[in-house]
């Protein structure tokens, strides 16, 4: 006898705060839901559940209205009947940083505990696809149970299973096949909901495990059906073979673990467009957003909370309530429809507007920390100095550029006089100023050093009581070769102004070289020859540029049905030197690219009229760097179009190595082929800093700040690395696309998807021997991410040494993820992870002596205490592509070393 169907009606909402409304616009609605809500929570105690979309933001929204209501909110989610979390927001999964989901849940977590509940289920309706470490990302905070809906191809054949995290973490998942509305908006006459929930249950049924099933009773911004819980008694009157009850997906997990023993244990991303569409090209659309995304996470996983950590450590109190106000501008933008980049214009402006001022708060507190740690350290014996500072855990030499100010002198001040304030003018001096500034370390070894630029400028500072004086000084823009800078730290060099004359002979030949590499433009095309002298190997034809058409949305790359491909192979290109000294040498390469100005009237072909994009390329090499550093600006005047650059290569390999969160994931170069699909399958890929290709032999690494999507395209069983660099659309969604089908939103024309205009993309080519991973080149793509950065500082007495690393870290496959203040007590967290397959035995030896370590969930709650070692040090065990995360309380501060 079959069991009798148990049907789990879960009543939700799912919340876009953005998308073909503006956050303001859906707010109001938002307001009227909860409004509404609140309501049929407290008058009808049939009315059981209802579940808040797994995301915590939607409180806050709804609370800057209705500061009123809070109290009553927080009784209903302590009692269980709203759930809410785990989420702050309900995040893209490809295209937000790995460090970013960590804050996104802390701060969910945060906001939960506040209010007294917390939904523990790993909860991603319609994110567009999922990645592959997300199960040991909820593990690390309790969470064992996920629901995600798009990318599951048909290799899964019932809706619950096994999924496991590279490392071996793993949750049980619920698939929902047929996406997150089946029970939404049920017919208010009995019949009709039965005939309906019927409907769904015969689709359901063959794809479960055991007699339970899932019915998602709500969709995008529905409000809650105050007449369902007559609705569940009157059809379960009415139905023999199946049990209605108004339930939770913790309720729904609970009973699920009492009848499934064993299940099918999955280990992948998914990314499958065989039943659902993924909508792929939102990883190109407005690329302007994506690399904005980037700096921004840079700057506040990088800069903002590593060094306001050793400011704390230095006795400076750690900012964390503006730091988290910086994240929470951030973490606003990676909701799906906004930072892919698929909703109206007027949303992504203000995506920019929160960018901004998540980096005005980031520059300002990375600003007071430097400078609290330029001021601790001891430059007695000098006069004017710069402070190098490194964030990534590794010892460098690179490229450095700085600001240098000299020659202040007091112009104009403000003064009381007679009870007023009055403006008081200065006499200026006369001053020679230097012709160039000599760099030189400790040990008084000079350093390569060159002054790209020197203006007078005039700077406002103010005396204690807050009166402006303006001062003018000489601003000296620098590039300078700083070599092994201490990984997490920082070293100081004393500048000494000189008056000689520095002549820069530029070359007869346009060829750049270190003792690395060798780049030789071709004159005709503009294209890059690279060879890596250490395998003698030469890469043909880099930096060449592909356009083709684009006839999809802002959501799907679909090229119109008679295409043209266009490449700058034939293009005319001019050459020059841009710099050749010391410190880098740069050609600069610009070309005049003819494209078709967008598409036919009918979208089935490109125009024959044709614009000019110009291109120009900044490609530099520096001494003892083994990476081709590339700048390229770009006129965008064509539309309905996608550019690449390209770089061929004579490797043959069925597989590419992209950074991907918290892991290096490999992937087939052959996209998987289906008869059926929703969305056809591409080799589209995503990436977080680099893609790599390789035979074991040698190899190609394409680093890249803020361009996420790449694709290996097959020639001649050769291997070309294509990296997008614009997608440019006009609508929001299309119909009768050769990729995809039917639409994906509204069809909603978005001008500023055509992305015209000028923008700048930065790449990079490192070449290598055997593989990534014993070419160390993830090393490379990190610092090309990471440039380094310093501060200027007078001579001042101090406590901090010339010189100093926080942390070294062994091996170099452990890389340092985030080092920040612990959000509850004194301690520091230090998170980690082994970006290679294979089990770690690593070491972390610290500057400052450690009192206590422990090992950490991702949730900052202590696990497993470690034992302090010799010379503070620590060991740990990190299985292949496994985050770990230390909690460390220090004996003494920074301040209290010996010099």
């Amino acid at each position: 006898m079959t069991d009798k169907k148990r049907i789990h009606i879960v009543s939700h909402t799912h919340w876009d705060r953005e998308w073909y409304l503006t956050l303001e616009e859906y707010r109001i609605k938002l307001v009227d839901l909860v409004d509404h809500l609140l309501d049929v929570l407290e008058k009808d105690p049939d009315y059981h559940y209802f579940m808040l979309d797994g995301q915590t933001v939607v409180l806050e929204d709804y609370l800057k209205i209705k500061p009123e209501n809070k109290g009553r909110l927080k009784k209903l989610i302590a009692k269980g009947r709203l759930l809410i979390g785990p989420w702050y927001i309900l995040p893209d999964e490809f295209l937000v940083s790995a460090e970013s989901y960590v804050r996104n849940l802390l701060l969910g977590d945060k906001i939960c505990r506040e209010f007294g509940g917390k939904m523990e289920v790993g909860y991603l309706p319609d994110s567009f696809g999922h990645i592959a470490q997300m199960p040991q990302l909820l593990k690390g905070f309790g969470i064992e149970t996920a629901v995600i809906w798009r990318g599951v191809g048909k290799e899964v054949k019932k809706t619950e299973f096994i999924w496991q995290a590279p490392n071996g973490s793993k949750v049980l998942t619920v698939h929902l096949p047929f996406g997150y509305c089946t029970g939404a908006a049920l017919p208010s006459e009995v019949d009709d909901s039965r005939r309906r929930i019927n409907s769904m249950v015969e689709k359901l049924s063959p794809l479960a495990t055991t007699n339970l099933l899932l019915l998602m009773n709500g969709c995008d911004h529905l409000e809650p059906q105050p007449e369902l819980p007559r609705l569940i008694r009157e059809v379960n009157k009415k139905m023999d073979s199946a049990l209605l009850v108004h339930s939770t997906l913790p309720i729904f997990f609970k009973e699920l673990r009492e009848k499934v023993y064993e299940l099918p244990i999955y280990r992948k991303e998914w990314r499958s467009g065989e039943r659902t569409i993924i909508l792929t090209g939102t990883l190109s659309s407005r690329m302007y957003l994506k690399q904005w995304n980037k700096r921004v996470q840079i700057l506040l996983e990088k800069w903002v909370e590593p060094f306001s950590t050793l400011a704390y450590l230095a006795g400076k109190p750690y900012p964390s309530s503006l730091i988290w106000h910086a994240w929470r501008y951030l973490l606003k933008n990676h909701a799906h429809d906004s930072i892919c980049g698929c909703g109206l214009d007027e949303i992504h402006e203000e995506m920019i507007t929160r960018f901004k001022k998540a980096q005005q708060v980031g520059e300002g507190l990375y600003s007071q920390a430097i400078n609290y740690l330029a001021a601790s350290i001891d430059t007695t014996n000098n006069e004017v100095n710069l402070v190098i500072f490194n964030p990534l855990p590794n010892k460098r030499t690179d490229l450095v550029e700085a600001t240098v100010e000299l020659n202040s002198e007091l112009t104009r001040r403000v003064d009381w006089q007679a009870g007023r304030l009055i403006e008081i003018r200065e006499k200026e001096k006369v001053t020679p100023l230097p012709t160039l500034l000599r760099m030189y370390d400790e040990e008084n070894k000079e350093i390569p050093s060159v002054i790209e630029k020197a203006e007078r400028v005039e700077k406002i500072k103010y005396t204690s009581d807050d009166l402006p004086q303006v001062y003018r000084t000489t601003s000296y823009h620098l590039s300078l070769l700083a070599r092994d800078v201490p990984g997490l730290g920082y070293r100081t060099y004393r500048i000494k102004p000189g008056y000689e004359k520095e002549k820069e002979k530029k070359p007869e030949e346009l060829k750049l070289e270190n003792e690395y590499l060798k780049v030789t433009p071709n004159l005709k095309s503009g294209t890059l020859d690279i060879y890596d002298k250490e395998t003698k190997i030469s890469y043909q034809n880099c930096n060449l540029f592909v356009d083709g058409g684009d006839a999809g949305d802002e959501y799907t790359y679909s090229p119109p049905c008679e295409d043209l491909l266009i490449s700058s192979v034939e293009a005319k290109s001019q050459i020059k030197w841009e710099a050749f000294n010391s410190v880098r040498s740069t050609l600069r390469i610009k070309i005049h690219f003819e494209l078709p100005e967008s598409l036919s009237k009918d979208r089935k072909k490109r125009s024959s009229k044709t614009v000019d994009c110009p291109i120009t390329s900044y490609v530099s090499l520096y001494p003892g760097v083994k990476r081709v550093d590339v700048r390229t600006v770009i006129e965008n005047k064509a539309k309905d179009h996608r550019l690449r650059v390209t770089f061929p290569t004579e490797i043959e390999t069925d597989t590419s190595y992209a950074e991907a969160h918290f892991q290096v994931i490999s992937r087939k170069i052959s996209p998987p082929e289906a008869k059926e699909w929703m969305e056809k399958s591409s080799g589209i890929n995503p990436q977080q800093n680099f893609v790599d290709i390789n035979n074991g032999d040698f190899g190609l690494t394409i680093a890249n700040q803020g361009l996420p999507e790449y694709e290996i395209v097959e020639e001649d069983k050769r291997s070309i690395i294509a990296l997008t660099l614009l997608r440019c659309v006009g609508w929001l969604s299309q119909d009768g696309l050769l990729t995809r089908k039917g639409h994906a939103g509204w069809p909603f024309p978005t001008p500023g998807a055509q992305c015209l205009g000028t923008h700048t993309f930065h790449y990079s080519l490192i070449p290598h021997g055997s593989d990534w991973q014993r070419a160390r080149t993830f090393m490379e793509a990190e610092g090309f991410n990471t440039p380094m950065r310093c501060w200027q500082t007078e001579s001042h007495e101090g406590k901090l040494p010339g010189k100093m690393s926080l942390v070294e870290i062994k091996p170099e496959s452990l890389i340092l993820s985030a080092l920040k203040k612990a959000e509850e007590g004194e301690a520091v967290i230090l998170r980690l992870y082994n970006t290679v397959p294979q089990t770690m035995e690593g070491s972390l030896s610290f500057f400052l002596p450690l009192k206590e370590a422990y090992l950490a969930g991702l949730n900052e709650r202590r696990q497993e205490r470690l034992e302090i070692q010799p010379a503070n040090m620590v060991k740990v065990t990190v299985k292949g592509f496994e985050i770990i995360t230390l909690h460390l309380v220090f004996k003494k501060s920074l301040l209290e070393m010996e010099l």
